[in-house]
């Protein structure tokens, strides 16, 4: 079964969330608003 990573940075004006997968690649890179 493939594994995934999520991670968000939290900001003031936005959050930003990145998924990678086993291997790094990024999978979905997206800045979302407050």
């Amino acid at each position: 079964m493939p594994q995934i990573w999520a991670g968000m940075d939290i900001g003031k004006e936005h959050h930003h969330c990145v998924v990678i997968n086993e291997r790094g690649e990024r999978l979905l890179s997206r800045r979302v608003l407050n």
